[in-house]
């Protein structure tokens, strides 16, 4: 935020971006954004002078800023999403004394940056500064007032950071280009070093406010006021860095960009949608037709009213070129001043974005040990997990010869660029699974591919997906006993996206409920014994879980945010449930290692309450067996514990425990 800053003139403020784990995110849209678009219209964008959002994490939370009509007060609010819509926005806790504005949250969630006129050790301050909180159990620490040589007498504001911690922000401090100009500071044995100006060309004797740095430093979105290419009072622009040098600067144009006020450009935690801030509305062009008193004051008091709203729009709408293409946001942190943890590049990720939503599927197959080929029909759902690092497709199958459900999981692993695909028969729901097929897209096509042993002999199996565009697709699996000289194709999905329902029909539920209490979200503290040579220590750490149903209830899965001390990482639970023997297969798929071999499923059932699993595998070369117990189940918590046994179920030591609690 820029104190000096007269309205209707000029505007500046800031915010944030984190990364979520919900198969759709909250802000996600299940129709292409090709215009800009009212975020939370009557909710979070609802008349007031609303602007720069920052999402938590897992995408549940939101704070933005709401300013006074004569932008000279700013406060942070926050709103939730329950039921699958936002909640009235509420003062955060921290804020609504102090003027506070420009909240950035790091991407695992434990930092919290914002800037705010708040005293100084008792001292009362006229300038804005940069303060960070800590994540706690409770909520959010203290403020902490950022010390020089980032905080100045001057104004600073809209902080962001690169991964590796470099600060970057605006401020009016004396000896800049401009009266306002753009800065870094880079973060060298945990403490920031001295502030560069950015310089030229992307400081200009015009004002540059509001830096969003790209997690890497490749790339540079800010506000500015008073270039010569402007459209209006204040535009957004794109310069790429190449080196030390940054190149000219690129006007967004005409459809980002108006004539009123542009400001706090953000791209979301999943790279898909372009996030800024607007004072476009009813006072830039005259009205339709003639209002009356009633219809007037209606729209003086909702969003599009000339103060302040946020927009967001398909990123490729900005038909960008170079790295900013398709961007992995990735920020995380420690405790502060300690640098941030390097994120991985996760731009592969994007490649099933086709598949998102819902299908009607046409099936070519030849019959289980027959050379008849049937047709016959299907459906599918398709959603994002672990922010795009995984996705889930759930299908209905109507085959001749017996109707049937299954599941495919994929994952994505950033260091080779290769995904794993699991398939689960509903059929067969205790497994064991297929080995994964892996591959990826190249030039539009992907292939993957997969050994296994047929009848004692050695075959391959080959995916393909092809002819893909916004409404089908096509999926055709081959055979090949020969090592992959030659392929035989044995089934062939044609997919044609439903327009007609929004989601995938559901059968009646079944009688399978073992799991029903963890439907939901939920908080989990975990406690992890970490074990080296004969040192044994406990470990804590918060996360997050998601549980949704599938199959109509004879399968279920769970996305995970785990905390680690090690580092923040994403995992994936998935159950499935077989009625012949009336046991549960549960899968575990660590977001580390997403290309890794399945753990073989631990499997059982509930009696009186408490779910008890087990397992047979090695560990270190030597056999193991693993048990998991779900116990203290009611409708608001739940425990989990997983202990090892060498000396098959003799004598077991827990090694993680985890204590569910639902969100709120």
């Amino acid at each position: 935020m820029n104190t000096t800053l007269a309205l209707p003139t000029q505007i500046c403020i800031a915010f944030t971006f984190p990364v979520l784990a919900l198969a759709q995110a909250p802000y996600g849209s299940h129709k292409p954004l090709t215009e800009p678009t009212i975020f939370g219209e009557g909710t979070i964008s609802g008349g007031d002078f609303d602007s720069h959002p920052a999402f938590m994490p897992d995408g549940r939370s939101i704070y933005f800023v709401r300013s006074s009509p004569n932008f000279r007060f700013w406060t942070i609010f926050v709103s939730k999403l329950e039921n699958g819509n936002w909640t009235q926005p509420e003062v955060a806790p921290f804020s609504g004394q102090y003027s506070d504005a420009d909240p950035f949250i790091t991407a695992d969630g434990k930092q919290f940056y914002f800037i705010s006129k708040r005293p100084v050790n008792g001292q009362a301050k006229t300038d804005n500064d940069i303060w960070i909180m800590n994540k706690t159990e409770t909520g959010w620490s203290e403020p902490q007032h950022l010390d020089p040589p980032v905080n100045s007498d001057a104004d600073e504001w809209y902080p962001t950071l690169t991964r590796d911690g470099t600060i970057y922000f605006g401020s009016d401090r004396p000896g800049g280009h401009g009266k306002t100009d753009l800065y870094r500071a880079r973060l060298v044995k945990g403490k920031y070093a001295p502030a560069e100006n950015l310089g030229e060309p992307v400081n200009t004797a015009a004002d540059e406010y509001e830096p969003f740095i790209a997690p890497d430093e490749s790339f540079l979105f800010f506000m500015a006021g008073g270039r010569p290419d402007a459209l209006g009072r204040g535009d957004l622009y794109v310069t790429n860095r190449h080196g030390e040098k940054w190149s000219e600067p690129q006007n967004l144009g005409d459809k980002i960009n108006s004539n009123g006020t542009e400001y706090s450009p953000k791209i979301s935690p999943d790279g898909k949608y372009f996030f800024w801030s607007s004072t476009r509305g009813l006072t830039e062009a005259p009205m339709e037709k003639r209002l009356d008193a009633s219809a007037i004051t209606e729209k003086f008091r909702s969003a599009e009213n000339g103060l302040g709203d946020i927009y967001q729009i398909d990123l490729s709408e900005l038909h960008l070129k170079g790295k900013t293409e398709r961007v992995p946001i990735a920020h995380s942190s420690q405790d502060a001043p300690k640098p941030m943890q390097a994120a991985v590049d996760l731009a592969g990720s994007h490649d099933f974005d086709f598949l998102i939503g819902e299908w009607r599927v046409h099936h070519h197959r030849l019959k289980p040990d027959s050379q008849e080929w049937v047709d016959f029909e299907g459906t599918c759902s398709n959603r994002e997990l672990m922010d795009g690092g995984a996705n889930m497709e759930e299908h209905t199958l109507n085959a001749p010869y017996g109707a049937y459900r299954a599941i495919a999981l994929r994952a994505y692993d950033p260091k080779t660029g290769q995904w794993a695909i699991w398939w689960l028969d509903g059929r067969y729901p205790s497994g064991p699974l297929d080995p994964a097929v892996k591959g990826r897209f190249e030039n539009g096509v992907g292939t993957f591919y997969s050994d296994y042993m047929q009848d004692g002999k050695p075959m391959r199996v080959r995916f393909l997906w092809s002819k893909i565009t916004p409404t089908s697709a096509r999926w055709e699996q081959s055979l090949s006993s020969d090592g992959g000289k030659t392929w035989a194709a044995n089934w062939i999905m044609n997919f044609n996206r439903d327009t007609t329902n929004p989601a995938q029909s559901t059968a009646e539920q079944s009688d399978v409920h073992d799991f029903d209490f963890l439907r939901g979200d939920w908080r989990v503290h975990h406690r992890f014994l970490r074990v080296k040579e004969d040192d044994r220590k406990w470990l804590d750490a918060d996360g997050t879980a998601s549980h949704r149903e599938l199959m109509d209830g004879r399968a279920n899965l769970e996305e995970y945010t785990i905390n680690a001390p090690s580092g923040a990482y994403r995992a994936v639970a998935l159950r499935s449930y077989d009625p012949k023997t009336k046991q549960w297969a549960i899968w575990w798929i660590d977001g580390r290692d997403p290309l890794g071999a399945l753990d073989p499923p631990v499997k059982g059932g509930f009696d009186n309450g408490v779910g008890t699993f087990y397992s047979d595998g090695t560990i270190g070369g030597k056999p193991a067996r693993t048990r998991v117990i779900y116990s203290h189940t009611t409708p608001t918590s739940a425990r989990w514990e997983q202990a090892y046994s060498p000396d098959t179920g003799k004598t077991w030591e827990t090694n993680w425990i985890m204590t569910f609690t639902r969100a709120k």
